[in-house]
């Protein structure tokens, strides 16, 4: 298996990413739902779709070319490293189907 030794993605599990489902803001501490909201309007701005559902949990669409690959080493959560076709990194965190996802900077 080839590996990007930097960043730790396999290039062999480079995988189409279309869409997610995140939990609503009641299961996440208030002092995070501001950076939360600005983090969904970013993605906005790199043409996501990202909607409240009746439900309160957040449909993501992913513009069409989105990838993931999973991050390695691996760990008791599954991590996985969300390219947009515009460049914007993501980090994905499946906590046995509850996700997390934040914006990578830098």
């Amino acid at each position: 298996m080839d590996y990007d030794q930097e960043h730790f993605v396999s290039f062999e599990t480079i995988q189409p990413i279309s869409e997610i489902t995140l939990p609503p803001l009641s299961q996440v501490n208030p002092r995070f739902h501001t950076d939360i909201r600005k983090m969904f309007d970013m993605m906005r701005e790199h043409q996501c779709h990202v909607t409240e559902t009746t439900k309160g949990t957040f449909h993501v669409l992913f513009p069409p070319g989105s990838t993931s690959q999973e991050l390695y080493p691996k760990t008791t959560d599954v991590r996985h490293c969300v390219m947009l076709p515009d460049g914007l990194e993501l980090r994905l965190i499946d906590r046995q189907g509850t996700y997390s996802l934040s914006i990578v900077i830098g």
